[in-house]
């Protein structure tokens, strides 16, 4: 279980993960899980098939000690995997073709430095392990912060697209933009 999540964690460096392709992040932490994943389905089922041979004594050992720390690594993953498909969606809205029916790339980029600044920077800077229970309240609280912050970096694009639309002078425009 140790190296299982040894493995895992090494792949995920959390202060360069986010310089990929959001689609390679969601997908080398997908990768990661589906190992932890792969874990507690090979000891259940080993463990299913020796006490169907009808033994005598159970094939039981401490699950916590087994479980604890890939499940905790884990849930980290899926953190990453929900940062890394918020950063998507919001490349897909402020993309290029936001850009080239609005007009103003300047606010778009300003946006676009607010993802980077509010969601990604807290991430990438961690001053701990992520993966390491004993900062599991840190961590939570970035990941609520992060949250937050989705819902701010929201506002500021309906915002834009609101304003966007009063500006247009097309109904063609507009219906791109929409």
């Amino acid at each position: 279980a140790q190296e299982l999540s040894d493995r895992a964690v090494s792949t995920i460096n959390i202060r360069t993960i986010f310089r990929l392709p959001p689609t390679e992040i969601i997908r080398t932490a997908n990768d990661a899980k589906e190992v932890m994943k792969k874990w507690w389905d090979s000891y259940f089922a080993v463990r299913k098939k020796i006490e169907d041979n009808d033994r005598d004594s159970r094939w039981e050992f401490d699950k916590k000690r087994l479980f604890d720390r890939t499940s905790y690594v884990s849930m980290r993953l899926s953190d990453i995997i929900e940062a890394a498909q918020t950063l998507l969606d919001f490349r897909s809205i402020l993309g290029p073709e936001l850009k080239a029916v609005s007009g103003d790339n300047a606010r778009i980029s300003e946006i676009e430095d607010c993802v980077q600044a509010q969601l990604l920077a807290p991430i990438e800077s961690v001053p701990f392990d992520m993966f390491d229970r004993r900062f599991q309240s840190s961590w939570d609280s970035i990941m609520a912060k992060m949250k937050l912050d989705v819902v701010e970096i929201e506002g500021m694009i309906k915002t834009f697209i609101d304003s966007s639309f009063k500006k247009l002078r097309s109904a063609e425009k507009a219906f791109q933009v929409l």
